[in-house]
C-alpha cells in the first residue's frame, strides 16, 4: 500500500517539474530566444560615488553597459 503511494507522489512530482521546465522552456522562446526572463525596454540604474574627472572613461562605460543590455 505504501508503495502505491510512493509511486503516486513520483508521478505527480515528476509531471509538475516537466510542467515547470515546459513553461520556462515557453516564456524563454517567446521572448526571442535570448535567455533573458525580461520583456521589452528596461531601466538601468548607474550609481556614481565621487567626482567624474574624466567624462570619456565614464561615458566609454555607460556604452559598454548599454550593448551588453541589448
Amino acid at each position: 500500500m505504501k508503495s502505491k503511494w510512493l509511486w503516486l507522489g513520483l508521478i505527480i512530482a515528476g509531471t509538475a517539474l516537466v510542467l515547470f521546465l515546459a513553461a520556462i522552456f515557453i516564456i524563454v522562446f517567446a521572448n526571442g530566444g535570448t535567455g533573458s526572463l525580461a520583456w521589452g525596454e528596461g531601466v538601468g540604474l548607474v550609481e556614481v560615488k565621487g567626482v567624474i574627472i574624466d567624462s570619456q572613461e565614464t561615458v566609454k562605460q555607460l556604452s559598454l553597459l548599454q550593448k551588453c543590455m541589448q
